[in-house]
């Protein structure tokens, strides 16, 4: 069973936030490289299939994407456009992992990019959300 896997199975067994499962998947985060986990974590939310019904899964992806300090190495412009449409407007952990990574300015230059690509898409409210994410960063 693969990472993203496992967050799936103990999010929706066990809830979000379950301390012996999130040392447990912190731990699994560490034993793969930075690359690998962002990836895994991050195909949780463009797989997602209802953002309301995904989000345990998605807060922990969030969770342990935040708190395990790996290295962001993918285009920016590239996670927000997989988070579309799935991605629960809840789950601010992931426009502040990406706003620790590279800086509140390029996330938000990066989300005004996908916006000018997206005219019309319907996805506005899931782009303004991640704005306003990045505005109340907290370090």
């Amino acid at each position: 069973m693969n990472l993203a896997d496992e967050v799936v199975l103990r999010a929706k067994k066990f809830g979000y936030e379950n301390p012996q499962q999130m040392s447990h998947l912190s731990r699994l985060v560490s034993s793969v490289s930075d690359e690998e986990a962002v990836v895994a974590l991050l195909s949780i939310f463009s797989n997602a299939q209802e953002s309301e019904e995904s989000f345990p899964e998605q807060k922990m992806a969030g969770l342990l994407l935040w708190y395990s300090g790996c290295k962001c190495l993918i285009d920016p412009v590239d996670v927000i456009r997989s988070l579309l449409p799935n991605w629960n407007l809840s789950v601010k952990e992931i426009p502040w992992f990406l706003c620790r990574q590279l800086g509140t300015e390029m996330v938000e230059s990066s989300i005004d990019k996908v916006r000018s690509e997206q005219t019309g898409s319907g996805n506005d409210r899931l782009l303004d959300t991640l704005s306003f994410w990045v505005r109340n960063y907290e370090n």
